[in-house]
């Protein structure tokens, strides 16, 4: 009976957060993310597939990418790539796509068709242009076959030979903005214009497709503005704040003004439409306490018909745009998307709260909004979407079940209220006790019996369970690996307490011994009854270790003058006369370099060094490197350099120290059966790469995870502490720098440091 009043009131409680969505005439479906880049065009042919082409400029390579993404068809989305170019316009060529590129000075008009393949490229002109002059525009005035662009003040045309050959010629130097109009009508004698401004106006010259000038109009401008193109008119809107926009009706025949007047609305909250002899617009304007969506007709003598507006649902937040398709209105709100109809009633609504990643500042006027059969196309620079209008079946009989809903939800939480009181302040005393905790480690949580209730994912890794071993059993039913004992003893003891208690326990884990601080807290419902225990566990080995370690550099600090005056007396004892004596003097020396070496890594890895940059030659750190190693030290160890000539911005003591920990370690791999040591330099890409390679005994993918953990060692046995390795990964961070471990088990092992060309001093 418990369970079906909870499963109840879900059904109640969750349905009606989005009972709007089902209350409609219309459903919206589907929301999806289609695609991210920094430019986008659609193309929709009524007797071929729609295609959207995304263009992504990668900034660190220079190179272009190309998405072909089909839409409505199981075809695959195709991806090319364009080395060393810079796309700087494109537009419609038929059902291809034309564009105007950039390698190095070299400008290039090219076609690229549905299927990705480049069916024309044609060199246009080499000229060096500062970038600040390549913002250029490309559009189509006489169907397919002729194009202007304008770059660097000078308009261009190309003329097309069946796609086989491109005239071009400088028809003008120009001042302004090049602003493609619509004529597929062939109604309207101006074929495209020239935007100049001009002191709080602009001037918009209009030009045939033979470039004759027709003639040009001034109009009001303000900071923010776009063009609308209705067809055998031209809308300018344009704003001088957030909630006022002034729009002016152009006539693309005559160039004279038709109609002006000014709307309370945002810029991008105003779409308007050419019904012949009226101008139809929809805006969204502010009340007091939410928005308005709002329709005026205005005629081409500013005759205006009455203002019908609805108001919109308070539950909508912020509006982002709107925009009139099919005499259909769609709204984009920060939270939501709606769709009304022409007599403004809403027939649709979709709870969508990551609509505003679509738009900001800058993209705003890229947007565009398209229809393919009950599709919706959301295009934008940033992100696109697409969702689907189906009808929704009964919403009548739907929309009177959710009135009478939320009635009955009101009179069942009030009857229920106080059965889930006591349910509602165990949680919360559980959820106190479980912030308190370390936001790290293991978590379990179990009842008065010991059975386990809860645990979060470390722990559930620790005790290696699966989704197929049920829950609620008692705590030692999961511990049956030796590493998890301690903490049932614990729990047992708090159980039978009924106290609190905080201990360190020391678990072997893979032949290793691991310190964990573990709290076990007591828990208790309102009337102090016992409910259970709640257990956390913490790794603290790491911390000890860095705390052992401290110490011992303090320690390790004063040894570097002792050993300093071995090494020096070593080097003055006279052994000229006796081989023998010339042998030992060798080992001691480089015994006592050795623990100099031990003695460093220790005093670095227990204090904060900063570095300091010089230029050092790669092929020279390679020898310096090299040379470290005595070859009667290692009469085993066969050694091949290959490295190239170039200079490594780096810290040269900290990095060959690096280099020669991966070296001997490289060398204990070999585990003294001899082999071979490759030590490599080049540059790829944006790195000096320095490469270190044996032909060892290699690790197990198991080891090779564990590799670059702090402290960790495979030689633990034979007094390996892990900081050789350590002091690796500490320096090529401090170079900003990565390291990558190739690696083989039964082949060797090769350790790649990558250090950035250029460092921040």
């Amino acid at each position: 009976m418990k369970k079906l009043i909870i499963y109840i009131i879900v059904l109640f409680a969750f349905i009606p957060i989005n009972a709007e969505e089902y209350t409609n005439k219309f459903i919206i479906n589907n929301i999806k993310e289609i695609n991210i880049g920094n430019s986008l065009f659609i193309q929709s042919e009524k007797n071929s597939n729609s295609i959207i082409y995304n263009f992504e400029y990668i900034f660190t390579s220079g190179d272009e990418n190309i998405r072909i993404i089909p839409i409505d068809t199981n075809n695959k989305t195709i991806g090319i790539t364009l080395k060393n170019t810079n796309i700087l316009s494109f537009s419609k060529f038929n059902s291809n796509i034309i564009f105007l590129s950039k390698e190095n000075n070299d400008f290039f008009i090219s076609i690229i068709n549905p299927n990705g393949d480049i069916i024309f490229k044609q060199l246009i002109f080499s000229i060096n242009i500062p970038i600040e002059n390549e913002k250029c525009k490309i559009v189509n005035i006489i169907d397919s076959k002729r194009y202007l662009f304008n770059i660097d003040d000078n308009l261009y045309s190309i003329d097309f030979d069946n796609a086989k050959k491109a005239n071009y010629r400088i028809i003008s130097k120009i001042n302004g903005n090049l602003l493609e109009l619509d004529n597929e009508s062939g109604f309207n004698k101006a074929e495209y214009a020239i935007v100049e401004n001009s002191n709080n106006s602009i001037i918009i010259n209009f030009y045939d497709h033979e470039n004759n000038f027709l003639f040009l109009s001034k109009l009001v401008s303000y900071d923010n503005s776009k063009w609308l193109d209705l067809g055998t008119h031209l809308a300018f809107l344009s704003s001088p704040g957030s909630m006022q926009t002034f729009i002016q009706i152009l006539d693309k025949n005559t160039g004279l003004l038709s109609s002006n007047f000014w709307i309370n609305s945002n810029i991008n909250l105003i779409d308007i439409k050419n019904n012949g002899n009226y101008i139809s617009a929809k805006y969204i304007s502010e009340n007091s306490q939410s928005y308005n969506l709002n329709k005026i007709n205005v005629y081409h003598n500013n005759k205006k018909d009455l203002n019908e507006y609805i108001s919109l649902e308070k539950n909508n937040l912020e509006p982002l745009y709107l925009k009139e398709e099919n005499d259909k209105i769609i709204i984009i709100f920060s939270n939501s998307i709606s769709i009304f109809d022409n007599s403004l009633k809403e027939i649709a609504y979709k709870f969508y709260p990551n609509a505003k990643k679509i738009f900001d500042d800058n993209s705003i006027q890229y947007i565009t909004l398209t229809q393919i059969n009950n599709s919706f196309y959301l295009i934008s620079n940033i992100l696109s979407i697409k969702f689907d209008l189906v009808e929704n079946e009964y919403w009548f009989f739907k929309k009177i079940f959710f009135e009478f809903k939320n009635y009955f939800l009101i009179l069942l939480l009030s009857l229920l209220l106080i059965i889930f009181i006591q349910l509602f302040r165990h949680q919360r005393r559980l959820n106190k006790e479980l912030l308190d905790l370390p936001t790290t480690g293991l978590l379990f949580v179990v009842d008065s019996a010991g059975r386990l209730l809860k645990i979060n994912n470390s722990a559930v890794e620790f005790l290696e369970l699966n989704g197929k071993i049920p829950r609620r059993k008692l705590f030692r039913f999961y511990s049956k690996n030796s590493k998890s004992q301690a903490f049932a003893d614990l729990i047992d003891k708090t159980i039978e307490t009924k106290d609190n208690y905080t201990e360190k326990i020391t678990i072997n884990i893979n032949n290793s011994d691991t310190e964990w601080l573990c709290k076990a807290i007591a828990l208790r419902n309102v009337t102090g009854m016992f409910r259970g225990v709640v257990l956390s566990a913490v790794d603290i080995t790491e911390q000890l270790e860095r705390k052992r370690l401290s110490n011992w550099a303090q320690l390790a600090h004063d040894m570097q003058t002792n050993l300093s005056t071995i090494k020096l007396n070593a080097e003055h004892l006279d052994v000229n006369n006796s081989e023998n004596n010339n042998n030992r003097q060798k080992k001691i020396i480089y015994q006592v370099s050795i623990l100099m070496q031990r003695v460093r890594d220790i005093v670095t890895v227990g204090r904060n060094d900063k570095l300091n940059f010089e230029m050092c030659n790669a092929n020279e750190l390679c020898h310096t490197v090299r040379n470290e190693f005595d070859e009667l030290m290692f009469p085993n160890i066969e050694f091949e350099i290959v490295s190239n000539n170039f200079n490594i911005l780096c810290d040269r003591a900290k990095l060959t120290r690096a280099v020669r920990n991966a070296v001997e370690n490289g060398i204990k791999a070999m585990k003294n059966e001899g082999g071979k040591i490759f030590i490599k330099s080049y540059r790829e890409n944006i790195f000096n790469v320095i490469s270190i390679e044996d032909n060892g005994e290699g690790m197990d993918d198991v080891i090779k995870q564990k590799m670059l953990t702090p402290y960790f060692t495979t030689a633990s046995k034979t007094g390996g502490s892990g900081i050789g390795t350590m002091i690796m990964q500490h320096v090529i961070e401090q170079h900003k720098g990565h390291i990558v471990i190739n690696t083989e088990k039964g082949k060797g092992t090769q350790v790649l440091f990558y250090i950035p060309l250029t460092q921040t001093k």
